[in-house]
């Protein structure tokens, strides 16, 4: 074996073993990258909804049952004298500061 040929040879497989560490580090990331494109979020928007009462709890068990990553509230959040807490909060205090 002449001295290019093993050269040849030599350059050839180094190229391959750079090519597959490559590959294992790229194809991973942009495995992740797919999955976090692909990643799904919930969240429920509304307002006018501050008074506690039995259509307040309707909506709030259903804005529940979706399981929301979080809540965009519109405004109004809390109508007259009463503190938000006995409002909203009993229906939303596990979305609020969180």
């Amino acid at each position: 074996m002449n001295q290019q040929s093993f050269l040849s040879r030599f350059f050839i497989r180094f190229i391959l073993v750079i090519a597959i560490f490559a590959l294992t580090i790229i194809i991973p990331t942009s495995i992740q990258a797919q999955q976090a494109v692909l990643a799904e979020v919930t969240f429920a928007a509304f307002g006018d909804y501050g008074s506690a009462g039995t259509n307040e709890l309707a909506v709030a068990n259903l804005v529940d049952s979706w399981n929301p990553d979080f809540i965009i509230t519109t405004g109004d959040n809390s109508y007259g004298s009463t503190a938000i807490d006995d409002n909203i909060g009993q229906y939303y205090s596990d979305y609020i500061g969180n």
